[in-house]
């Protein structure tokens, strides 16, 4: 079976273009908008803020966007060049595939609004294929010359980890030598509102918090992220670098009985080899299994005493990013492998017992070191991808 390898890393979020500002710790989290009806004086959102929009696109081609086919489409494009793929040559065979959980919702807003308000002479038709959830990721394999097999995800939360395994697998399988998977979700006033509802008051007050019973804030975030993922032998031949290779893939939905053991069982399914690293927080929002979560890594800490072990929440940088913050898991993971180093977790809970709390410091990572990344959601659906240097 075919190695896959991630060789390029394309991001776009609140703390800006790239990785460093995530590896850094300098996400900018913003005041949730007096417009969007703020749950809490103190409640936060994570926006994008300016970015070279017309690095791929011209003003024109910009104004028949909305903000995820710009995010997505930006991701896409630096993912490609960090791979060495310079503008047009990317390969023919190229699958694309993308994860969200509602990125369409402004446009479908937006398309529908006049309607809503009893003047639907009002409506723009050139507006209605933004209400489409695979417009962006056609807008990308139009752009980059992409004519391999191409799918949007929209299975929630985890759709963007999922968008990655089942890239992988068209790679392993030979269906493609080359594919770009990845993840985004844009804020708008409507989103907030929605956001608002669905979270619920009380999990949007203050700053987040991780790895303990009871966590802080939920903070909205937008972003994309975007990762080349090659046939191993298809990158050497290249001689480009490789950040990591992806390893185990696993999922699932958790049953009756005791539910971290169900989970531990499902992380050590899609670990190849013992784990240095591990990256949860994709699943977006709620308490109920955060806890579930927190426990699980308790337990797993546990029956690992003296062995070192780190934990890098994506959520704790960049807010509660839905899918956006899934694929920003993978290429955490695969950045820290190659720099052999973890970033540390920013605002470990109060009630974190001391393992869980030393193991968010961060620090050095071994050379052979490995990667899991860890996502469940409300629902019990769960997921785990392992990397590998």
């Amino acid at each position: 079976m075919r190695e896959v390898a991630i060789t390029g890393i394309g991001v776009v979020g609140p703390h800006g273009v790239g990785l460093d500002g995530a590896l850094d710790g300098r996400f900018v989290f913003s005041a949730w908008p007096e417009a969007a009806s703020p749950p809490h004086a103190e409640s936060l959102i994570a926006s994008v803020g300016d970015y070279p929009r017309t690095r791929y696109f011209n003003e024109r081609a910009l104004r028949l966007m909305d903000k995820p086919m710009m995010l997505a489409s930006f991701a896409a494009g630096s993912a490609l060049e960090d791979a060495g793929y310079s503008d047009g040559e990317a390969p023919e065979d190229c699958a694309t595939l993308l994860g969200t959980a509602r990125s369409e919702q402004t446009s479908v807003h937006k398309f529908s609004l006049p309607l809503l308000q009893g003047r639907p002479e009002r409506i723009n038709p050139a507006e209605f294929p933004l209400v489409a959830r695979n417009i962006a990721c056609g807008q990308m394999a139009i752009r980059f010359g992409l004519r391999g097999p191409s799918s949007v995800l929209a299975s929630g939360p985890l759709a963007s980890l999922q968008a990655v395994a089942r890239a992988a697998g068209l790679i392993r399988s030979g269906r493609a030598k080359v594919a770009l998977a990845g993840g985004v979700e844009a804020l708008s006033r409507f989103a907030l509102r929605f956001c608002r509802d669905y979270y619920g008051d009380a999990a949007l007050a203050g700053r987040p918090a991780f790895f303990g019973e009871r966590g802080g804030g939920l903070i909205p975030s937008e972003g994309a992220c975007m990762l080349v993922l090659e046939d191993a032998e298809h990158a050497a031949a290249r001689g480009v670098r490789v950040y990591a290779r992806l390893g185990g893939w696993h999922a699932g939905r958790l049953g009756r009985g005791d539910a971290v053991q169900s989970l531990l069982d499902g992380w050590r399914r899609a670990a190849d080899t013992e784990p240095a690293l591990l990256l949860p927080g994709a699943g977006g929002a709620g308490r109920d299994h955060e806890r579930l979560e927190t426990r699980a890594l308790r337990r797993w800490l546990a029956e690992r005493a003296g062995q070192s072990c780190k934990l890098l929440a994506a959520r704790a940088l960049g807010g509660e990013g839905e899918s956006w913050s899934g694929a920003l898991q993978v290429a955490l993971a695969a950045a820290s492998l190659a720099s052999r180093r973890a970033s540390a977790t920013p605002d470990v809970a109060a009630d974190a017992d001391p393992a869980l709390a030393q193991a968010a410091a961060g620090g050095a990572l071994p050379d052979d070191a490995a990667a899991l990344v860890l996502g469940n959601d409300a629902a019990g659906v769960f997921c785990a991808l392992g990397l590998r240097r």
